[in-house]
């Protein structure tokens, strides 16, 4: 994550190169043992993204089930990084490959959602929308030196919703993610203005 290929505003970088020591000294374990299994950063990114495949299928079958491959998805895609770190492993590639398979979670986590009629199909795909646009304008903004000074972030949102659905059967989905939308708007507005801003100056 050393580079500018992220979409993570200065704010919130600087928090994350904060906790990361403490990240890295907590996975130092873990990656040992992926070592001298022979585990590569981009296996456990593939483990992470599988887990998402295993949510899928028991996302209203079993619901606590499901929660544990959510969860696990969490986990491994917050460990790849560090784990590429401590090998000496890093690199731009790698964190495309990493941020690839944190927005195509939430995705597919999305495409659930609609599936199994938790969640109404046209608000999830307007907030799938508006929140893979904003990726793109983050990450467009860090790439081109503009960046912004913080973002509100609305991803973890729907899965700390689904937490509420798989544990009490009270869907609030569609409520939920309608503000996240208004949220959302927010940030991808500033983001679009700034990025348009700079195309005009750019001769």
């Amino acid at each position: 994550m050393d580079t500018n290929f992220h979409y993570f505003a200065p704010g919130e970088h600087a928090v994350y190169k904060k906790i990361r020591k403490l990240r890295d000294f907590l996975v130092h374990f873990l990656v040992k043992i992926f070592t001298l299994l022979k585990i590569t950063p981009n296996m456990v990114t593939l483990a992470s993204f599988l887990c998402i495949l295993f949510f899928v299928y028991f996302c209203v079958r079993n619901p606590l089930v499901a929660l544990f491959f959510l969860g696990f998805h969490m986990i491994l895609d917050g460990i790849d990084g560090p784990f590429a770190r401590l090998t000496n492993r890093a690199n731009s590639a790698g964190a495309f490959l990493d941020m690839l398979n944190d927005h195509t979670g939430l995705v597919i986590v999305m495409g659930s959602l609609v599936f199994y009629s938790l969640l109404n199909l046209v608000i999830g795909l307007i907030y799938i929308y508006l929140y893979s646009l904003l990726v793109i304008f983050l990450v467009l903004r860090n790439m081109l030196g503009i960046h912004p000074a913080f973002t509100l972030r609305t991803k973890h949102v729907p899965y700390l919703t689904y937490v509420l659905w798989a544990v009490t059967a009270i869907n609030i989905f569609d409520k939920i993610m309608i503000v996240c939308i208004i949220i959302t708007l927010i940030p991808l507005t500033e983001s679009l203005r700034a990025l348009l801003r700079f195309l005009k100056d750019t001769k």
